[in-house]
């Protein structure tokens, strides 16, 4: 079906259908030209077979169902109606500690920091100056983060 975009006296752009055809339609009256594009690609979806999933309300609907069967179900089939919900994320995350001063210990990291500080003054992005940066950045991360050392 031919689609055309036009512009209205105010700025604002609309959306027809069959344009100057008996069977004219607007679909839009005033809206910005990037809605009005994007409009025009949907309905052009549609006319082509494409259909809407809805998959994240398909979704919420499978977790209401098992919900209403464990509100409903014996307290000894309650534990293979959880398994049902538990089986999207099958296990815990697992974090890699990758980093570069991963293995070492707060008191390792100072007492490198305390080696290139006493070296003296180093300038502004020298290799001694990103290494501090660096090492001051894995003292912070370990002592705030809440994994603990």
């Amino acid at each position: 079906m031919p689609y055309s975009i036009e512009k209205n006296e105010d700025g604002s752009f609309k959306v027809i259908t069959n344009k100057g055809k008996k069977n004219e339609r607007v679909h839009s009256k005033h809206t910005t030209k990037a809605k009005a594009e994007a409009q025009v690609r949907l309905m052009r979806a549609v006319d082509n077979g494409w259909k809407p999933t809805h998959k994240e309300e398909i979704e919420m609907e499978q977790e209401l169902e098992i919900l209403e069967e464990v509100k409903n179900c014996k307290e000894s089939n309650i534990v293979k109606v959880l398994n049902k919900l538990d089986e999207k994320w099958g296990k815990e995350a697992e974090i890699k500690h990758t980093g570069q001063y991963s293995d070492k210990t707060i008191d390792e990291l100072e007492s490198m920091l305390a080696k290139i500080e006493k070296s003296g003054p180093h300038k502004e992005d020298s290799p001694e100056d990103k290494k501090r940066k660096q090492i001051q950045f894995a003292i912070r991360a370990k002592k705030n983060w809440k994994g603990g050392v």
